[in-house]
């Protein structure tokens, strides 16, 4: 019995006794009890580094956050080797906002127990939070590794990884988070598993399943814009173009002011075959709103410059068609005659310098690198450069700055190269088109008054990847191939109809597709039983997967004939085409979307291939394919043709564009 009450009396042991309870009374949610027996251990024992702790975590339960510091920074200083004190401080001082303290306290109560979960879980996420993101995605990955059951150490670290995957570039780290989240069916949120889910899945191009786990979020959060908002990006990708334009409107209704949200939506107005009148309305509607809603900076006529100032924005100063369209004319430019400003707003950090960049950056008299501006400092800018004309090379188009334009910063604002469309912007002054891209009447679909350019609104110079032509195709595999390399989403029933035609009446033909939207194998097949649908037998339909821009032409060496899809018909793909010895068949028609190709055919004086209707595109296109000798000789001259053509005359058509230049900043003169 005496050694039982000694026992007892042992400070240490009734100090270890004591502080069960308290513990226990922690884990019971009764911090307040937790405090009184840390409290009584402390009259005692004052010195008590585990009491002082668990008071520390009392404290900071009932919200005393300034007290429970002083408590836990006294237990460290006592048992400097102590994990949990060292964790326990790091989580009082993230209350406290002592970003700086709580780092060092979790990193050094992960230097004293590299295993323990909690520690690396919080150490990781104050990492992401200050901005170490290399930091926090070590952090969470051994926070994982040590409790890879645990959902929300799962969740939070895919979201880290795919943070990281999109600011390296890294796919890997993409497959690492569908991996975590493909079958994480207790996460702690759901809807953000999803949302993490469905990024990490759009990021491998595997856009079918992205959206099926978007369309899941949607189902608990109907009304949330973003979700909205990554359903029409995928669906854009995908080419169903319907369903894109439909959620971007969602988009506007939830939230008018969303990000790009309209630009998205006139964008894929052009895809789907809607009539002339509800595309033009719908730019000319938010284009006034973009303009009623922007504040106006005084850009009042004034004396000319001379050389004239000219203003280039674009995002696509890089490898894209509008890099490889612009690139030539600003090269050419009389430097005597126009001072060149290339305002770049490239849409991601991935997009900002490339070769095309460089070799613009180094043509431009003046570059200004405007990724990181906001719409009101790169407007100032432009004024502030004291720019005569502002061209615009987007549109409506992604990385687009309507609200810039909207603003007018320069005295005369023109649209040209890329889009094919009217801005819709009461304030931009022109719109650079040629008159077989806008014949006589297309005025009443634009805002801005057409400025036509003598042969075609750009000029084309092969990009110093493309292979010769080759032999017709036909020649050795004896049959037609037809071919179409456009965006999936201008491939809609009514093209696939006729095709089907085509291909019924030209025995042993096949029609090839490439297009990105193919790289997702569930969307491919998608297609195949869409185009089964509409006549054309799977046997005679090859579906080629995208290609880089190194690569892509060549598909070309194996098509004989290419088909234009309809309304939106082919800008690049057709100007590829027709370099590689490949007619191109088309059928026009009211706006510019639908006649990019028309003014090529024009311009090469093959005007034939530019179909007045539905019946006349078979005709033509079962014409071309069954005179493979006629077929021959075309491709063999038609690379010659081109060179000779106005297409390719960089010259002739800076001239031209600069005549314009001038003649629209005539009227501004002071």
């Amino acid at each position: 019995m005496f050694d039982a009450l000694r026992r007892i009396t042992t400070p240490a042991s009734w100090a270890r006794d004591t502080l069960e309870r308290a513990h226990a009374a922690l884990e019971a949610g009764d911090p307040a009890g937790a405090r009184v027996i840390a409290l009584d251990v402390l009259r005692r024992l004052p010195d008590h580094a585990e009491a002082l702790q668990v008071l520390g975590v009392a404290l900071h339960q009932l919200g005393y956050h300034a007290d429970a510091q002083n408590a836990l920074e006294s237990a460290a200083t006592l048992a400097p080797a102590h994990a949990r004190i060292a964790y326990n401080l790091g989580v009082v001082r993230v209350a406290r906002l002592d970003r700086a303290g709580a780092l060092e306290a979790f990193r050094r109560a992960a230097e004293l127990d590299p295993a323990h979960a909690g520690t690396l879980f919080n150490l990781g996420l104050l990492q992401s939070e200050l901005g170490d993101n290399a930091g926090a995605e070590a952090a969470l990955r051994g926070a994982h590794t040590n409790a890879p059951e645990d959902p929300q150490i799962r969740l939070r670290f895919a979201q880290t990884l795919l943070a990281e995957a999109d600011r390296l570039g890294d796919a890997n780290l993409n497959d690492e988070v569908i991996g975590l989240l493909a079958k994480d069916l207790d996460s702690p949120d759901p809807d953000a598993r999803l949302r993490t889910l469905g990024l990490a899945l759009a990021a491998r191009t595997r856009w079918t399943e992205a959206l099926t786990a978007f369309r899941a979020a949607l189902a608990q959060s109907p009304q949330d814009p973003w979700l909205h908002n990554e359903i029409a990006n995928v669906c854009n990708f995908l080419g169903l173009m319907e369903e894109a334009v439909r959620h971007y409107r969602e988009v506007m209704q939830l939230a008018p002011d969303w990000p790009h949200a309209s630009i998205a939506l006139l964008g894929s107005l052009n895809y789907p075959d809607i009539d002339a009148q509800t595309v033009a309305g719908e730019h000319l509607r938010i284009g006034a709103a973009w303009a009623s809603r922007t504040q106006r900076l005084s850009s009042a006529a004034r004396a000319r410059s001379h050389p004239l100032r000219v203003g280039y924005f674009s995002p696509d100063f890089r490898r894209h068609p509008v890099g490889w369209l612009f690139a030539p004319v600003l090269e050419a430019h009389d430097r005597s005659a126009v001072e060149t400003f290339c305002y770049h707003s490239p849409p991601s950090p991935a997009h900002a310098d490339d070769d095309l960049t460089r070799r613009v950056r180094n043509a431009a008299a003046h570059w200004i690198d405007a990724r990181e501006w906001s719409d009101e400092r790169l407007a100032a800018r432009i004024a502030e450069d004291r720019i005569d004309l502002l061209v615009d090379l987007a549109g409506q188009t992604f990385g687009a700055r309507m609200a810039v334009f909207a603003a007018k910063p320069a005295p005369v604002q023109a649209s040209w190269l890329g889009y094919f469309n009217t801005t819709g912007l009461p304030t931009v002054d022109a719109f650079i088109t040629d008159p077989h891209s806008s014949p006589e009447g297309q005025e009443r679909w634009f805002s801005e008054k057409l400025v036509r350019l003598p042969d075609s609104r750009f000029c084309f110079v092969a990009p110093p990847h493309m292979p010769d032509p080759g032999p017709l195709p036909a020649l050795s595999k004896g049959s037609i191939t037809f071919g179409c390399c456009n965006h999936l989403g201008k491939i809609n029933n009514r093209v696939l109809a006729l095709w089907a035609e085509i291909l019924a009446a030209v025995p042993g033909s096949t029609l090839l597709i490439q297009a990105r939207a193919l790289d997702d194998a569930p969307n491919a097949e998608r297609i195949g039983t869409q185009a089964q649908a509409a006549g054309i037998p799977r046997e005679r339909l090859v579906l080629r997967r995208f290609q880089p821009a190194e690569l892509a032409a060549r598909v070309y060496c194996e098509i004989d004939i290419a088909l234009d899809p309809f309304p939106f018909c082919g800008g690049q793909t057709s100007l590829d085409a027709l370099w590689m010895g490949v007619p191109v068949v088309t059928l026009p028609g009211e706006l510019i979307a639908s006649r990019q190709t028309t003014s090529f055919l024009a311009n090469l004086d093959l005007s034939q291939y530019a179909a007045r209707d539905a019946a006349a595109y078979r005709d033509t296109a079962i014409a071309l394919a069954l005179d493979t000798a006629a077929l021959s000789e075309l491709r063999a001259g038609l690379r010659a043709r081109m060179q000779a053509s106005p297409l390719c005359d960089v010259s002739r058509f800076t001239h031209n564009l600069e005549r314009a230049w001038m003649d629209l900043c005539r009227g501004t003169d002071g």
